[in-house]
């Protein structure tokens, strides 16, 4: 009876899920035009001032000083104060479409800015402060941004991008205290109606440039309602209830659209607590991550897969984990969860798979079952399609594309990729869009999908055979933590805490190579010991490479890994780290790019072998 209880949520989604097929939610352009972002916050200041909004660290000394709230009064406030500030002191009497951006640390000034930038017509710049200034002058032209707001606190970034930017004017920008704590100002009005407002291009994020320069993409109003009538699709409109006043946190950056999400478009829809960690530009440090768990308490988070695995293995038990206390749910985005990971979580919390695109939308929504969290099911109003792709030995893999619908109010109403590239009506396909996201179905459930690996993962070798790159590394990563667990009950070594990436490369070659690299499961991220790293270098050679090359349907006798073409250490005998983007995932294509050279050395060496 328990049991039934707390899978309960799981059958509700079902029968949602089930009803909304037969009748799809309708939407008025009164309803849009209410869930306009500066019009959804004015009601909700209007209506409940006092309702909080965020709560935001005192201080950088988080347990000392703790959170302070913010409530949704002090947001509306601050927008309209930036509003005017834009108006009046950096563009002045120009006309309005005018593109900037804002660089700073992760505080809600991101939010503030995007809402300020819609009531007064212009558009934001969402750039991550990653991105190198030669890459931001190519984007910067591409976009017209002329007009960059910086924090004091990255003074040297910003001059850095006007110096290599012709005709980039910088302004400082005040605290994020300055505008939450200030006086309010005269109200801003915004007030257009639902047609006027719709195709308005409002802000522009950009691609995380994995395997190429960074793309542009444009959101207009209309894109972020589309965010809301998509979720309805998967949630039943009782749920809103039951979200109200809920913590939400995630460690994703607050200029990307994860953390636009949670930030302003679950409190503005959803009316949920956005906890703001840190203000720093970097991402933050995984004890950070626990600090805020442990004092705020969130009822729901979206953490990458690389903090969950180190939260968990940081505890001596799973249950002297913070994570694992989480009420609601926990959801991962960026790269893949270890399946031993996600079977231990989803026993104690929901588990959500946080998969989507800039470009195309977020799919996150309610597992099928507890024991189905790798999985996702897409509903028919979506337009979302599963076609083969190609079979590699025994596997049949399949490409997500999404066909537009025919009638235009569905189009804008649930699919988000025709509203960022609305071009692609015009093609001779038919407006099809291709994810390049690979996937397999479940074994046994029908229109379950688990998400494999991308298009571009299959590598082609110099004697015409094909290895899938994705699931050879969730092999090997697999294989690793088992054969951790078996040697940490018998000894009790250094390597007790450690975590791996992999990359598999070899276009071209005769055979294919792995790059691993090995980090702490520390939450301080301590460096582990080069002596530590060649240890398990050994380890892997003995016993990964041949449990992933034994794995049927996986490898064949003709794309073995060889034990000679693993590389753990670099040039200097230093561990392997990866290029990363802001949300901690592997940059797969900068990544092999940036060992190039040590591929080399290591094929004239085995051909010395030979």
């Amino acid at each position: 009876m328990i049991s039934v209880f707390k899978d309960l949520p799981f059958y509700i989604i079902r029968l949602w899920s089930l009803y909304v097929q037969y009748f799809p939610p309708t939407f008025t352009d009164s309803w849009r035009r209410a869930h306009l972002l500066p019009i959804a916050l004015s009601s909700l200041a209007e209506d409940t001032p006092d309702r909080v909004y965020a709560c935001i660290p005192k201080s950088d000394d988080l347990e000392r000083d703790g959170f302070r709230d913010v409530t949704y009064r002090q947001l509306l406030n601050a927008v309209d104060a930036i509003a005017w500030w834009l108006d009046e002191e950096v563009f002045g009497n120009e006309k309005r479409g005018q593109v900037f951006t804002y660089i700073g640390p992760r505080d809600l000034r991101y939010a503030i800015f995007l809402l300020a930038s819609i009531k007064t017509g212009r558009v934001l710049f969402l750039m991550s402060p990653n991105m190198p200034p030669s890459t931001q002058a190519v984007l910067f032209s591409k976009i017209q941004c002329q007009v960059l707001l910086y924090d004091p606190s990255v003074k040297g970034e910003a001059y850095a991008s006007q110096d290599t930017i012709p005709g980039l004017r910088l302004f400082e920008c005040p605290s994020q205290a300055h505008w939450i704590d200030g006086d309010a100002p005269n109200p801003y009005v915004y007030e257009p109606s639902w047609e006027e407002a719709k195709d308005t291009v409002v802000a522009i994020f950009h691609t995380s440039g994995s395997t190429s320069l960074p793309k542009p993409i444009n959101y207009t109003n209309a894109t972020f309602v589309c965010y809301d009538s998509m979720y309805r699709v998967m949630v039943p409109p009782f749920a809103d209830k039951r979200m109200e006043g809920q913590k939400y946190y995630t460690m994703f950056p607050l200029m990307h659209t994860g953390g636009i999400t949670v930030s302003l478009l679950l409190p503005l829809y959803r009316h949920t607590v956005f906890v703001c960690g840190l203000p720093t530009p970097e991402c933050p440090s995984t004890s950070s991550v626990q600090t805020i768990l442990r004092i705020t308490r969130p009822d729901s988070v979206l953490l990458t897969p690389h903090v969950i695995s180190t939260l968990l293995a940081y505890n001596k038990t799973p249950h002297e984990t913070d994570l694992l206390t989480i009420p609601s749910s926990i959801g991962f985005a960026g790269s893949s969860l270890p399946k031993s990971i996600g079977d231990l979580i989803s026993q104690h919390v929901v588990l959500r798979n946080g998969y989507g695109s800039t470009e195309s939308g977020h799919f996150s929504q309610f597992p099928y079952s507890r024991g189905t969290w790798e999985y996702l099911s897409f509903h028919p109003l979506l337009g979302v399609e599963l076609i083969p792709f190609a079979s590699l030995h025994s596997q049949q893999l399949y490409e997500l594309v999404i066909r537009p619908h025919s009638d235009p109010v569905k189009r804008s109403d649930f699919q988000i990729i025709y509203h960022t590239q609305p071009e692609r009506l015009t093609k001779d396909d038919g407006g099809v869009f291709h994810s390049s996201d690979l996937w397999t179905p479940h074994p046994w459930i029908h229109g379950l999908w688990k998400l494999v690996g991308r298009t571009d993962d299959l590598i082609s070798l110099s004697n015409g055979r094909k290895v899938f790159a994705s699931a050879v590394e969730e092999a090997v990563k697999k294989a690793f933590y088992e054969e951790m667990k078996l040697k940490n009950k018998t000894t009790s070594g250094t390597t007790s805490a450690v975590h791996i990436e992999v990359l598999l490369g070899g276009h071209g070659l005769s055979a294919p190579y792995l790059l691993v690299e090995f980090h702490s499961g520390s939450t301080s991220g301590t460096e582990i010991p080069t002596q530590t790293i060649q240890d398990l270098h050994r380890f892997v050679l003995r016993r990964i490479v041949a449990k992933t090359n034994a794995k049927d349907g996986l490898m064949s006798e003709h794309t073995q890994i060889e034990e000679d073409r693993i590389i753990c250490l670099d040039d200097e005998g230093k561990g392997l780290k990866f290029m990363r983007t802001g949300k901690h995932s592997v940059q797969k294509g900068k990544s092999l790019a940036k060992y190039e050279k040590l591929v080399q050395m290591m094929i004239v060496e085995a051909g010395k072998a030979d």
